[in-house]
């Protein structure tokens, strides 16, 4: 597989996980980013993670989702990577890859679900859009970890409303794809508040909040 796309199946990978662990895990090994060994392992991790994802979406769809993910493999060996930046690939060849999977999930999830494969396929292209159209600073400024120092009463009844929202949901209970576009709506203010009590900085503030408003179904294109 491309390294591009195992970038972003690790990016969504990491995405869904998230949604059910709040509090960061931190990562002994002061190396992690320069490691070869390490980052092979978070490929491979992000791979199976990916895969077991697929199968507890569509747990009655095996072969058909096996075959789906040897397409996308294919498609995204055929991406020529050496005249192309990163963001590029991503940008031109994203979709392309990856439709065949998103239009199993349309298929295979329950009727009130259908909607929400599309939605994180579309919310993965703004992310990257966002990241790869945003200028150094803004960047650099989504690993601050002003968010999660700061102990706001505030900030502390958002996480509160975030976590009360998302144990709703599991695998077997995907959401409707209206009720997550209300809830994103609502939840932005609470958000974009915490945002502007716990970092100081306007670029920071900038940043997360331009990042919160990529998840908004009205971005979606």
């Amino acid at each position: 597989m491309a390294k591009a796309l195992q970038l972003i199946v690790l990016l969504c990978a990491v995405i869904w996980r998230a949604s059910s662990q709040i509090e960061p895990q931190v990562e002994d090994d002061k190396d992690i980013f320069f490691n070869s060994t390490n980052y092979e392992e978070a490929k491979r991790q992000a791979k199976e993670n990916a895969v077991q994802i697929c199968f507890k979406i569509c747990p009655n769809h095996t072969q058909q989702i096996k075959e789906k993910l040897e397409e996308f493999k294919k498609c995204s060996e055929k991406i020529n990577e050496d005249n192309m930046t990163l963001c590029d690939v991503v940008k031109q060849n994203l979709k392309s890859c990856i439709v065949p999977v998103i239009d199993l999930f349309e298929s295979c999830v329950s009727k009130k679900a259908r909607g929400m494969p599309t939605y994180a396929l579309l919310t993965t292209q703004n992310l990257v859009n966002y990241i790869c159209d945003s200028n150094g600073a803004h960047v650099l400024e989504l690993g601050n970890n002003c968010l999660l120092k700061k102990k706001h009463p505030y900030s502390r009844t958002c996480i509160r409303q975030l976590n009360k929202e998302l144990k709703k949901y599991d695998y077997d209970n995907l959401p409707e794809k209206n009720v997550i576009c209300l809830f994103l709506d609502q939840f932005q203010d609470c958000f974009k508040t915490h945002v502007r009590n716990a970092c100081q900085d306007s670029t920071t503030r900038d940043a997360y909040s331009g990042l919160y408003d990529n998840f908004l179904c009205t971005k979606k294109r």
